[in-house]
């Protein structure tokens, strides 16, 4: 496959199409121990659902 254009062609931007809401949860998931390893979460959506 030829990447080589992809930069010139992308029309991808950092810029979100809709306003990003506060989370309704956040934290952490730890998985693995040896060595500490985790995974930063953020649940979004309605809280009534």
């Amino acid at each position: 496959m030829d990447f080589s254009k992809l930069r010139a062609t992308s029309k991808v931007t950092t810029e979100w199409s809709y306003p990003q809401g506060a989370p309704l949860r956040t934290g952490w998931l730890r998985v693995d121990t040896a060595p500490d390893h985790e995974l930063y979460w953020e649940e979004y959506g309605r809280a009534d659902g």
